[in-house]
């Protein structure tokens, strides 16, 4: 998050939305820590990119401008270049080519990428009945 404040970014492409960790933490340190509390008052475009439309939240209408529904590399052909892209714990569910690809996909539309993804190896099988969910990356 630290990096995050320093960068400032303006517009935020978060992948892999979840329950919203990322976007709740780049609207809290961006606009409202900056003293912009108000939702007419936000500087920072945050849209994110969820697979699974079961983990909407009341989360996304609040916190993200705009969430956009589907698989990252069928989604990402249709928006905008982005100042940070996050991509959270989602590089590890795809075969390494094809997160490789991916990943060199995001570098060509943000200057910065910011990646987390777990260290370890752990199989997750099919979590909530989500596909997205299985863990490929780290096995491959």
């Amino acid at each position: 998050v630290d990096w995050v404040v320093r960068l400032q970014p303006r517009s935020i492409l978060d992948i892999g939305v979840g329950f919203g960790k990322w976007g709740f933490l780049c609207r809290e340190y961006l606009d409202i820590f900056q003293g912009r509390y108000a939702r007419d008052d936000w500087q920072t475009r945050i849209e994110g990119i969820e697979a699974f439309p079961a983990y909407a939240t009341p989360t996304y209408d609040y916190i993200y401008d705009q969430i956009h529904y589907g698989d990252v590399r069928e989604v990402l052909a249709g928006l905008p270049n982005y100042e940070l892209i996050i991509i959270g714990d989602v590089i590890e569910h795809f075969e390494k080519q094809v997160g490789l690809d991916l990943l060199a996909e995001l570098r060509r539309r943000s200057a910065f990428v910011l990646l987390s993804s777990p260290t370890e190896f752990y199989p997750q099988g099919d979590a909530f009945e989500n596909e997205f969910e299985r863990t490929l990356f780290l096995d491959h």
